[in-house]
């Protein structure tokens, strides 16, 4: 199952945040560390049964990115210690791991059992990410297939979509 750039514009139609991305503010995350970052972070978190796009996660950030980027700034800063955390365990950046190593890193920081605040400590800020992600995913329509809900509120699905059982 791939998601596409498509998936993460209707996400971020729904959400009302960049819903009018353009390509152009996607190209400026080309070989962007922080989206290298953030790609890495999904394919970690993400069901192996996804496959990602570079595009899906660039497109994402933009839209972010472009609707609130001075608060974002919090959450780009966890990052940094993220990498040097994977440096000290692995000798490697975030990105330059495999994800059994990943999540190891996440693991080792205690984002697996931190809440999600995008003003709070790094783990916190990081779940804030990990927690978005996973919302885009399961609210895409070609993600909402992986828990079998084809059709996301807010996502036009027609009439014989509402008089199928579940």
């Amino acid at each position: 199952m791939e998601l596409t750039r498509r998936d993460a514009v209707v996400v971020l139609a729904l959400t009302g945040a960049g819903a009018g991305v353009s390509g152009r503010l996607v190209e400026q995350l080309d070989d962007d560390p922080f989206a290298e970052s953030v790609a890495a972070l999904a394919g970690t978190v993400y069901p192996s049964a996804v496959e990602l796009d570079g595009e899906f996660v660039r497109t994402y950030l933009a839209g972010r990115l472009e609707a609130e980027r001075s608060e974002y700034g919090y959450v780009m800063d966890a990052f940094d210690t993220l990498d040097e955390h994977a440096m000290r365990l692995y000798s490697r950046e975030f990105t330059d791991i495999g994800v059994g190593r990943r999540e190891d890193v996440l693991r080792d920081l205690g984002v697996d059992a931190a809440s999600a605040e995008r003003h709070g400590s790094v783990p916190e800020r990081i779940r804030y990410l990990v927690d978005e992600l996973l919302f885009v995913l399961y609210t895409s329509p070609t993600g909402g297939r992986l828990v079998g809900n084809e059709n996301p509120a807010g996502h036009p699905g027609g009439l014989e979509s509402y008089q199928q059982e579940p």
